[in-house]
């Protein structure tokens, strides 16, 4: 009865997990310019909800490609249901499609309702600040 019950929460949890979702609060700032005395600064919000290891793709007018998702990261001490704690998956991508940031290789990591955020800059004036907010 005892491995019966064990089979049947540990199908349970990976159910739970292979079907959550997760909302995410984007916000998207994009900064030229910056060694110049004029800043042209362009920004994006969005409000995403991710199924699974989905990857939703959000675009500026300026070619500034961003491809964002999250997946729950194990957490055992959680008995029932999806972990409190995400991991972000993705990359940001420049105006000629080149691939500026891997978001996988940075290991970011928050609680849900815990903001992160991280900032990638080039060698010709731009700076790209992404912040992110996990939530049920």
């Amino acid at each position: 009865m005892k491995v019966f019950a064990l089979i049947f929460l540990s199908q349970l949890f990976f159910l739970s997990e292979a079907y959550s979702q997760v909302s995410l609060d984007i916000f998207i700032t994009h900064k030229k310019g910056i060694d110049k005395d004029l800043i042209l600064t362009s920004e994006l919000q969005s409000s995403e909800r991710i199924v699974g290891k989905e990857l939703r793709v959000l675009e500026m007018r300026n070619g500034i490609r961003v491809e964002i998702g999250a997946e729950f990261v194990e957490d055992w001490s959680e008995v029932i249901g999806p972990s409190s704690h995400v991991r972000l998956l993705g990359g940001l991508w420049g105006p000629q499609r080149k691939l500026w940031l891997n978001f996988e290789d940075l290991d970011k990591r928050a609680y849900l309702g815990e903001e992160f955020s991280f900032t990638f800059s080039d060698d010709i004036d731009q700076i790209v600040e992404i912040r992110v907010k996990p939530w049920l």
